[in-house]
C-alpha cells in the first residue's frame, strides 16, 4: 500500500527485507542496520581496512563459487566484530547472513547503501545525510529485525529486536529534515534509553541467545556508542569504508 511508504517525509524508519528493496526503489538512501551482529561486524571490518561482500543465508550453498567469482574469501570468524584485526587490511571477504546481508543485497540498487549501528552512528548519520542532501533524496533506515526459527506454516517469521530500533533511533537523532512518525518514535526511543545501552543489550533477547553461545563479548563491544567512525558504503555490491562526506 502506497501509504506504508512514509511518503513525504525526509526520514523514514521501516523493518525488514521488503523496507529495504522498497526503499531502493523509490530512490532512498538506505542505512541497513543490524545491531547483533552483522553492521556492527562490517563497521569493524572497514575500520580495519577489509572489505564485505554481502550475501544472503540461501547462497551459502555457492560460496565456493561466489567467492572464487568475487575474488574473495568467506570469512571464517563469522559474524563477530571482534574477529577482525590490521592483520585483515586489503583483504576481501564473502560474509553471510540471514537480516542484514541480505537486506543490504536487496538494497544493493539504492543510490547509497550505509552499513549502520550503535558503534558508528554518528559517522553514519553524517554520511547519509550530507548523500541525501546531494541527491535530494529522502533517508530510510532500515532495522533489519530477526527471523523466527520456528515460525509453523505461513505464519510472518520476522521478529523486531531491540538492539536494531535502538541502533536505528542512534542513527536517526543525527538525521535533519521532516521525519515520519515511525522514524520520530524510534529517534525518541533511543534517546530515552541511551544512558543504559549497555544493560539493554545485554539483557534483550538477541544479547541473551549471543551470550548462550558463548559470544558476550561481542554484546559488549556493539553495545559502545560511536567507539568507530569509519562509514561502510555498498559500492559494486561490496562494503568499503566510505570517504568523509
Amino acid at each position: 500500500m502506497q501509504e506504508h511508504l512514509q511518503d513525504g517525509f525526509d526520514v523514514r524508519f521501516d523493518w525488514g527485507p521488503h523496507a529495504a528493496r522498497q526503499a531502493a526503489r523509490r530512490g532512498d538512501v538506505v542505512v541497513i542496520v543490524d545491531v547483533l551482529r552483522f553492521s556492527t561486524a562490517t563497521a569493524s571490518a572497514v575500520h580495519h581496512g577489509a572489505s564485505i561482500h554481502p550475501r544472503g543465508y540461501a547462497q551459502r550453498e555457492r560460496a565456493a563459487e561466489l567467492a572464487a567469482s568475487l575474488q574473495a574469501e568467506p570469512h571464517t570468524g563469522g559474524l563477530s566484530p571482534l574477529a577482525f584485526s590490521a592483520a585483515d587490511r586489503g583483504r576481501r571477504y564473502l560474509v553471510f547472513s540471514p537480516n542484514g546481508a541480505w537486506c543490504s543485497e536487496l538494497a544493493r540498487d539504492a543510490v547509497a547503501v550505509l552499513a549502520g549501528a550503535l558503534v558508528n552512528a554518528s559517522a553514519v548519520a553524517a554520511q547519509a545525510g550530507t548523500r541525501a542532501e546531494r541527491l535530494g533524496s529522502a533517508v530510510s533506515v532500515i532495522a533489519c529485525g530477526e527471523l523466527w526459527d520456528d515460525a509453523p506454516g505461513s505464519e510472518p517469521v520476522l521478529r523486531p529486536c531491540l538492539e536494531d530500533y535502538l541502533g536505528a533511533g542512534a542513527i536517526l537523532r543525527g538525521l535533519s529534515g521532516r521525519p515520519s512518525p515511525e522514524a520520530s518514535l524510534c529517534r525518541d526511543a533511543f534517546l530515552g534509553a541511551a544512558g543504559g545501552l549497555d544493560a539493554l543489550l545485554w539483557e534483550c533477547a538477541s544479547g541473551r541467545e549471543l551470550r548462550t553461545k558463548g559470544r558476550g563479548d561481542d554484546v559488549a563491544f556493539s553495545s559502545a556508542l560511536d567507539r568507530l567512525d569509519r562509514v561502510p558504503l555498498l559500492t559494486d555490491g561490496e562494503f568499503r569504508a566510505a570517504s568523509a562526506p
